[in-house]
């Protein structure tokens, strides 16, 4: 295989992913993120460009390492094309990764990372909290991909806490060092 993967960045990303999730509503809520007090000063405005660039970053770094891996897997000397989907189905065990809201596929870390590669939109959503008298805005950990395919149009709402997890886990499961240190070699 022709792409070394860091698969140290990859986890530290899905890491990442994670911790933002859990944060944004405390961070919010401290910040007077989207309350009568941000009115003018542009603070939501600022947080969801960060949200968006910070969090589409990592998924879209995330997904395409884990499609070349997984590519290189299902075709190597290793054949684990039919193992790679019972991974995939375990990983997700107990989680929802998101919410298909137009279109018809299988929701599996295969296709939601495609969803993020193909994605031609990508918006955060969010949500209001009371706090005193005031209301604050926060994301909510999901985000919606809209695409299309083969002109058929889909609509995935992802949420990221629970994907990077299901994402660990995947990766967890194909942790053997044999397998990692031959992606990048082109022996």
């Amino acid at each position: 295989m022709g792409h070394p993967i860091d698969f140290d960045s990859l986890e530290s990303s899905l890491f990442v992913l994670q911790q933002i999730v859990l944060a944004s509503e405390s961070y919010c809520s401290q910040e007077m993120i989207g309350s009568e007090l941000d009115l003018g000063d542009g603070n939501f405005d600022a947080y969801w460009g960060w949200i968006k660039g910070i969090v589409t970053e990592r998924l879209i770094d995330c997904a395409i390492k884990t499609r070349i891996f997984q590519d290189f897997l299902a075709e190597s000397r290793y054949g684990l094309k039919s193992d790679l989907i019972k991974i995939d189905a375990q990983a997700r065990k107990n989680l929802i990764i998101g919410v298909v809201h137009e279109g018809s596929y299988e929701l599996t870390l295969r296709e939601t990372c495609n969803k993020i590669i193909h994605a031609k939109k990508s918006v955060p959503s969010w949500l209001e909290k009371p706090i005193g008298d005031m209301k604050i805005k926060y994301w909510d950990g999901c985000f919606h991909l809209h695409g299309s395919k083969e002109s058929k149009v889909w609509h995935l709402e992802l949420n990221v806490g629970n994907w990077a997890r299901a994402m660990s886990r995947y990766y967890e499961e194909l942790s053997d060092p044999e397998i990692r240190n031959e992606i990048g070699q082109d022996w």
